[in-house]
């Protein structure tokens, strides 16, 4: 069928003046003589002009579309019907119609306005056209050209060009080139952290800060390619960059760069994606990698209120600066990348470069070179603290810790606790303490880590999801899901946090830590030594520790079924301060392995909550591979009654956890004439601790003399009169624990009077042990009274019940 159907426009008019126009995609050719406007010429039109211009045009096209409504609307049903006669076989679903509107730049070269027709299929398998318009406000440009040597236009354009007025201009540009996306990855500094290869599309939004950076370079690179094809698509590339001239002019000529300041709206031209960046904080310098910097505008509205009146039309401005960096995923045990971002709100007048919640490497104070202060040196070490990092993140480890601290209260375990609860009791404290890296600890750390002041990312937010995508798309995937067998780049260990997770042996609280504050332990492998403890005990104890660590020659289970009677438990029974605690610390230490402490009120008081608490606690030891002290367990020992059947079932659901319990467990007693008796045949080894005579309270005065002398706490030549006296020291009836106390105040004593640490001598720990056996008296003497009022008013029992 032939078509008699003039020429279409293919922009099919709204049909009721309400209706608006969509977005409408305009190709532009670019003459290869074509030049592009000179931002210094004060003669020349602006872009804005320009850009003017181009909407007018749009305006007075869309009206003489309006004139051809009838005819456009009967050739396309013609075309539907005869779709083989409107499309040659094999032609591209994409047409160029010729020119409708001539613009003309800088009085030289034109270039030529085509409109877009987009083919595609409908379910029948008929061509059907599909129909895009503009709104008077938005205009795409595709900037192309005839290819020399080529037959027509190209419909893969080298830069497209969006314009969109909104409240304000902005402006974006898409860049196709292979030519120019070359250059681009060939001259960025860092190609490997910002644009790898292959990618298809540069995208930039105003003020394009990536040609900012590069525009001459890719000149150059382009130039050097000596291809007219390049130097035609470089072309439609500096008429984009042509259009943010004035703020790219402004942005140079900001002389308060060189002194370490800013404007706000010169931010922008600090970034370069792809730069390192640093963040300060408590917890120490973060590195991270430029991703993208945004300038933000929205206009919001608020809502209506009685006290402030009706709703207003507000703008919400800021500067996003969005980066990434790498961390430890706490579930699959990987390191893997994870965005974040800044936002730097509106500040008038100037501001520190280095105060900004992010800022470029190069503005680090003392990181101008790369002296000995400088990046290079910084770099360097952030690629040591990186490393361990990695290690102690890679097993579980038991650490020093003497700094700031990011603390989580509670002593439940992790994944138990309620969502949310840890960012809500979370608070900044000093921590001194040994502290463990296991699985929980990352798991928070992974979670927890960008809630830190500052840090704008979450999860829930849809619109931080696709920017993460684009990232994980764009991005080599060496920086994701590396194993813990992995050897660290420096580029890879630069960009490891400087904090971690940890939980306090003390405190069994979960904290985030700065990985320069965290040390190796120093275990004191001869604590056993200074013990003051019968030695054939002594041997005793480390060899049936020794023999439990050493898992390759322990094969024998202990137990005919499986899992039972494979743990190692102690008791330890005497009176207060004798050195059962003590005792307990120091195999601890010997063999190298933490020492997690529990006492009763850390456990819960009934049988159902008891199992539980037991459980969590056993089976965190054993994680941790660690020594477990119940300390003052008599209520969990005491025998079984008639009388009590609560208490019968926290003895009966202790007596079955410690059955199958495979670590090493001490216990500590003041009572064991109060035993249950099913518990001796699941103790391994029962340690008596008598009281102590005048010869052990001897040596242990002497051995914490010495230790206060080696720590400089006692005074010149004061050590050698103490010793000499030691004789009459013990003559004192103290146990172990109160002659520490009484060296503790001795010292106080010292400093009270002379004003500076190291000056303690006999007078002063004379008188420190008068005022700790003053204290005894009145305790006894309170004591007897107790036990005086109580025979009056109820027969006396003994010791205050625990229930």
């Amino acid at each position: 069928m032939q078509n008699s159907q003039p020429s279409r426009t293919d922009i099919e008019p709204p049909t009721s003046s309400s209706q608006t126009m969509s977005q409408q995609i305009y190709n532009h050719k670019l003459p290869t003589n074509a030049k592009m406007p000179d931002a210094t010429d004060k003669s020349a039109p602006s872009v804005d002009d320009l850009l003017q211009t181009f909407i007018t045009g749009l305006q007075a096209l869309q009206r003489k579309i309006s004139d051809q409504t009838t005819s456009d609307d009967s050739q396309i049903a013609d075309e539907r019907a005869h779709p083989d006669e409107s499309d040659e076989a094999g032609s591209s679903p994409q047409k160029v119609l010729p020119a409708t509107a001539q613009f003309s730049v800088e009085g030289e070269g034109e270039m030529e306005a085509w409109e877009r027709k987009i083919w595609a299929r409908d379910n029948m398998g008929r061509h059907i056209t599909h129909r895009e318009y503009v709104q008077h406000s938005n205009t795409r440009l595709q900037l192309s050209s005839n290819k020399p040597g080529g037959s027509g236009a190209d419909d893969s354009p080298a830069v497209v060009f969006d314009f969109e007025q909104n409240g304000g201009t902005s402006k974006r540009i898409e860049v196709h080139s292979k030519h120019l996306i070359a250059a681009l990855n060939k001259v960025n500094k860092h190609p490997s952290l910002a644009l790898p290869s292959p990618v298809d599309c540069i995208v930039q939004a105003e003020p394009f800060p990536l040609l900012y950076h590069h525009l001459e370079d890719v000149r150059a690179e382009i130039a050097r390619l000596n291809n007219p094809e390049a130097d035609i698509d470089f072309k439609a590339l500096e008429f984009a960059a042509s259009t943010v001239s004035a703020r790219w002019k402004a942005a140079r000529s900001a002389d308060v760069l060189g002194s370490g300041f800013v404007r706000y709206d010169t931010i922008w031209s600090l970034f370069h994606a792809g730069d390192l960046v640093v963040r300060k904080d408590d917890l120490g310098e973060w590195v991270f990698v430029l991703a993208e910097v945004n300038e933000t505008k929205n206009e919001v509205r608020n809502a209506d209120r009685a006290d402030f009146g009706p709703s207003k039309l507000l703008v919400d401005e800021y500067i996003e600066l969005v980066v990434w960096g790498l961390f430890w995923d706490g579930v699959e045990d990987k390191v893997r990348r994870q965005v974040a971002s800044f936002q730097v709100r509106p500040f008038q007048g100037i501001k520190m470069i280095n105060a900004l919640p992010v800022f470029p490497l190069k503005y680090r104070e003392g990181g101008g070179g790369a002296g000995p202060s400088g990046p290079d040196k910084f770099l360097a070490s952030c690629a040591e603290r990186g490393r361990k990092w990695f290690k102690w993140n890679a097993a579980t480890v038991c650490l020093e810790y003497d700094g700031p601290a990011i603390s989580y209260k509670g002593d439940l375990p992790f994944l138990q606790r309620a969502v949310g609860s840890m960012r809500d009791s979370s608070e900044k404290i000093k921590v001194k303490d040994r502290v463990i890296v296991d699985k929980e600890a990352k798991a928070i750390a992974s979670s927890r880590i960008t809630d830190l002041e500052g840090f704008i990312h979450d999860d829930d937010d849809p619109g931080s999801k696709p920017r993460a995508a684009e990232l994980d798309r764009r991005e080599n995937y060496q920086w994701d899901n590396l194993p813990s067998t992995a050897t660290l780049t420096d580029e890879q260990a630069w960009l490891c946090p400087p904090a971690m997770g940890c939980c306090g042996l003390s405190t069994r609280d979960f904290h985030l830590v700065s990985v320069d504050k965290l040390r190796e332990v120093q275990w004191n492998v001869d604590a056993m030594e200074h013990l003051v403890m019968d030695e054939e005990k002594k041997k005793m104890l480390q060899g049936l520790v020794g023999q439990h660590y050493n898992r390759e020659q322990n094969k024998y289970g202990g137990d005919l079924i499986a899992g039972k009677g494979e743990g190692l438990v102690v008791l330890l029974y005497g009176s207060p301060g004798v050195g059962k605690t003590l005792t307990a610390e120091s195999v601890a230490e010997t063999v190298k392995k933490p020492l997690v402490a529990l006492s009763i009120g850390d456990l819960a008081m009934d049988e159902y909550r008891l199992q539980g608490r037991l459980e969590s606690e056993f089976k965190r030891a054993m994680s941790w591979d660690a020594i477990l002290l119940l300390d003052e367990a008599d209520v969990v020992l005491e025998a079984r009654s008639f009388e009590d059947i609560r208490r019968n079932g926290i003895v009966s659901v202790f007596l079955r956890q410690l059955e199958y319990y495979r670590g090493v467990l001490f216990m500590t007693s003041n009572r064991i004439n109060t035993m249950d008796v099913a518990f001796q045949s699941r103790i391994q080894i029962g340690i008596e601790f008598k009281d102590l005579d005048k010869n052990v309270r001897a040596q242990i005065w002497t051995k914490l003399l010495d230790l206060s002398d080696r720590s400089g706490a006692v005074g010149p030549g004061a050590l050698r009169e103490m010793r000499a006296e030691v004789h009459r020291l013990a003559d004192w009836n103290l146990n172990g624990r109160q002659i520490r106390n009484v060296i503790k105040t001795a010292q106080g004593y010292a400093f009270n009077e002379f004003g500076v640490p190291g000056k303690m001598n006999y007078g002063h720990v004379r008188k420190a042990v008068q005022a700790t056996m003053a204290f005894q008296r009145s305790f006894d003497d309170a004591r007897s009274n107790l036990k005086t009022e109580q025979s009056v008013w109820s027969p006396y029992r003994g010791d205050a019940d625990f229930f």
